[in-house]
């Protein structure tokens, strides 16, 4: 480390001293300085299509919504995806086809219902 860097380490330190703040400071070369417990490790984040493959959720239900036409109401079992994201699969997929508003889900705990409405 140069000397103004350690100058501005030092100086650094020092201010967070005379505040009593709590800090941790870890520098390129893995010194440590400061009185703050480690931040624990990050959990896993979720995973996006929930262990399904890509394109398995839209396989399911665009055969179905693909042939709707307005004031259709069709019943799309979930069989093993979660009705949340699959609901929410169709929503998407029917505004981008025929605009916002157009179509309507219903959950249920073993199918979605969706009504296209334009």
């Amino acid at each position: 480390m140069k000397k103004l860097q350690k100058r501005s380490v030092t100086t650094a330190l020092n201010i967070m001293a005379a505040l009593e703040a709590t800090y941790t400071i870890t520098l390129p070369d893995g010194t440590r300085y400061g009185n703050a417990p480690a931040a624990p490790a990050k959990k896993p984040g979720r995973t996006i299509r929930e262990g399904r493959k890509y394109g398995e959720l839209a396989a399911h239900y665009r055969p179905v919504v693909d042939k709707m036409k307005p004031s259709d109401v069709v019943e799309i079992p979930c069989k093993r995806f979660n009705p949340a994201s699959l609901a929410s699969a169709i929503s998407a997929w029917g505004c981008n086809l025929w605009g916002k508003g157009s179509v309507i889900t219903a959950s249920g705990k073993t199918s979605i219902e969706v009504m296209r409405i334009k």
